[in-house]
């Protein structure tokens, strides 16, 4: 709804897109967050980073698949800057790339929505019949079998209302840790096409840059997740600012904000 109704705002006064642009579409984008990860990952209780991996996952591929098509429908004859400010054929293409990438993301919405299913609890009947036959009979215990008792099913992470997150110092401690990351990645998304521009560099190679940028984004996510399970959080929390803070120093090359994306990757496999 957000990047609809910012067809109607991008024209008018800077608040009301900022309202649309960045509000209503950051409500809307932020709302189902964690919903959608928690009910994913509660089909894989073991492999829970490595399935909010694989789903956020979908961030980077989207970015893969959509940057082709915002650069073809508002600038594809590669248009060059003039005193910072593109043509003017160019900026009057931007509402139409609103409605096209509006619609398109509500029917990917509409069609998860649809497929999106809790997982099923397990009920009362088949928990005794299950108890009943894993009992041991009366003759097993009296002979030399030897009965080893059957392990409790794993059990899932304890959930908090929001009442509780924000009487523990847990929910602030991650809370600052995310903020503190998060800021890398927002001055990257936010300035590296402006940076490039500045430096001469055409619209279409910096889409293309942004474009394989993304697919490293979209196997970091993965990867991390991978990690996450496999060691422990704290790997990443270690090797994230470390090899980011290197690679900022290089960012000169193309090469180097394609590692920097894969990098921030790692922010999604924190939340």
């Amino acid at each position: 709804g957000g990047i609809l109704l910012s067809r109607l705002t991008v024209y008018s006064r800077f608040g009301l897109y900022i309202l649309t642009y960045s509000i209503f579409f950051g409500i809307g984008l932020g709302l189902p967050y964690s919903v959608i990860f928690s009910i994913a990952s509660s089909w894989f209780p073991q492999k829970r980073a490595t399935v909010v991996g694989i789903i956020s996952a979908g961030f980077g591929l989207g970015a893969l698949v959509f940057i082709p098509i915002q650069t073809r429908i508002i600038n594809p004859d590669n248009l060059p800057t003039a005193n910072g400010t593109f043509p003017r054929e160019v900026i009057e293409r931007v509402p139409k790339a609103f409605l096209i990438l509006g619609g398109i993301v509500l029917g990917l919405e509409v069609v998860a929505t649809i497929l999106l299913q809790q997982k099923p609890e397990a009920k009362s009947d088949d928990l005794s019949t299950e108890s009943s036959v894993d009992a041991p009979t009366s003759s097993q215990i009296g002979g030399d079998i030897k009965i080893e008792p059957k392990p409790d099913p794993p059990k899932g992470p304890k959930s908090h209302t929001v009442g509780e997150a924000m009487k523990c110092i847990d929910f602030y401690l991650l809370w600052g840790i995310v903020f503190l990351d998060i800021i890398s990645v927002v001055l990257l998304t936010s300035t590296y096409k402006i940076y490039g521009l500045q430096s001469k560099f055409d619209d279409q190679f910096l889409s293309a840059v942004a474009t394989v940028s993304a697919a490293f984004n979209c196997l970091g996510r993965v990867f991390w997740g991978f990690m996450v399970d496999r060691f422990s959080s704290k790997v990443g929390f270690l090797t994230f600012p470390s090899g980011l803070s290197s690679l900022f120093s290089r960012l000169r090359l193309s090469f180097d904000l394609m590692l920097i994306w894969r990098k921030c990757s790692h922010n999604r496999q924190k939340k």
